[in-house]
């Protein structure tokens, strides 16, 4: 089987290197020429955890190339490239169709070609971009993923469900072999669920706008518990045992951030508003993890109405650990009213410090660790999970002036809270 995967971001990449991994040739497409120049070099464009180490073991498996032409013996194509939210909250569809129409002018008039989107897309996009397909002879199918960024691969190879959805019986049993061949390989056992597009292209609009709702709750859970001086680690604790509830998407935070959830809850609110059927409950978790942001900012100024001259350290730029995604990232709000408010802005981060470049300049400061970056700072904000910010030390900090932490992860234990030269905050304890 000859297989074709359009769009080499965190979703195509690591589709393709689980494919190749398993035995498979992969010819792997993208129009972005630095991109593929840097891969046949064997070298990510992006950090994700054991992307690089598979790009080198199956690199022989692979055919890095901008050109279309190569998808002319390829019996499957996944179309992986991405679906932004516009200025109207619509999904810009507009790199699919020009996917599309590369493939109708190159497959051959007589094969029998399966598309698979796993781009996120609204329902009844694969019956619109029918349209676009002059050869009775291709299929469209929707194959939504569901990877999490800093474990992809593992998200892959074990992951909960695999959903087709098809409207062609033939092309599906061509999927459904394929992945069949993929869980033997890797020798694990996941349901296949089957139904047709239309459905498929729901399933993960109604999955992430359940995983920010169920944030967003916790988090004004989470606010009420503050008031009251209760820890609400504590009264989850208390709850999660419930079968019925959990302890997964229960922990109170700054917000949800990243290229998913703000995406998907934004595009299927504006959808189901156009439908007549408004979804009052995804709204609502849209505003309350606005709120948060602003919340969350408003205590340090309440500490320092003045920000101007002050050194204020932010620990962490990406959305989540284990990622380079800078991408709806609660710091990048912070900077951006912290330079406002004209205060003296350090960062580190891992990964993120890169992207953070781009947008930044030198209108901030940028560190490689955590001890020069907090160095005499004012304000220490905790806003990404990486494991040495976690571990971090923050209780033998050495100063003589009063530096204020906010964690806004609940993350880090520090051990001397009363300390007299350091105020912790955080948002769930007490």
């Amino acid at each position: 089987m000859n297989i074709t995967i359009i769009g080499l971001g965190y979703v195509g990449l690591t589709t393709s290197l689980v494919f190749a991994n398993a035995n498979f040739n992969v010819t792997c497409i993208d129009k972005d020429e630095e991109k593929i120049k840097q891969l046949k070099r064997k070298k990510m464009p992006f950090y994700e955890k054991d992307c690089q180490e598979l790009l080198i073991n199956s690199y022989n498996k692979l055919t890095f190339t901008t050109n279309y032409k190569k998808i002319s013996k390829s019996d499957v194509i996944f179309i992986c490239v991405g679906t932004p939210l516009n200025s109207k909250n619509d999904l810009d569809i507009s790199s699919i169709i020009d996917v599309i129409k590369n493939i109708d002018k190159n497959i051959l008039n007589n094969k029998i070609i399966t598309i698979c989107i796993r781009s996120t897309i609204l329902p009844g996009t694969c019956n619109k971009l029918r349209k676009y397909l002059k050869h009775c002879n291709v299929n469209i199918l929707h194959n939504p993923e569901f990877l999490s960024q800093g474990t992809a691969i593992n998200d892959f190879i074990n992951a909960k469900r695999i959903v087709i959805g098809s409207d062609n019986n033939e092309s599906l049993q061509v999927i459904i072999n394929l992945y069949n061949k993929i869980l033997n390989f890797y020798n694990v056992r996941i349901p296949i669920v089957i139904m047709n597009t239309k459905e498929a292209e729901m399933v993960k609009f109604m999955a992430n706008s359940y995983l920010a709702i169920r944030l967003s709750f916790i988090n004004e859970m989470s606010n009420l518990c503050k008031k009251l001086d209760i820890n609400v680690e504590n009264v989850v604790e208390g709850v999660k045992y419930d079968e019925r509830i959990g302890g997964k998407y229960f922990k109170s935070g700054i917000g949800y951030g990243g290229s998913c959830l703000p995406k998907d809850t934004r595009a299927i609110l504006n959808y189901s508003n156009k439908k007549k059927s408004s979804l009052k409950l995804v709204k609502s978790a849209i505003e309350i993890n606005d709120l948060q942001l602003k919340k969350c900012f408003e205590e340090i100024k309440k500490v320092f109405p003045n920000l101007s001259d002050k050194i204020v350290a932010i620990l962490g730029l990406t959305f989540k650990a284990n990622t380079d995604d800078i991408r709806n990232s609660c710091s990048l709000y912070l900077t951006d009213r912290l330079i406002n408010e004209k205060a003296n802005i350090n960062v580190y981060d891992p990964k993120g410090i890169d992207s953070f470049k781009k947008i930044y300049g030198n209108k901030i400061k940028y560190y490689n660790n955590i001890d020069e970056c907090i160095l005499n700072c004012d304000v220490i904000i905790i806003a990404t999970e990486w494991e040495n910010i976690k571990s971090y030390d923050f209780d033998s900090i050495n100063t003589t002036k009063k530096v204020f932490i906010y964690d806004f992860k609940n993350c880090i234990n520090l051990k001397n809270k009363n300390y007299s030269n350091i105020t912790y905050w955080s948002l769930g304890g007490n």
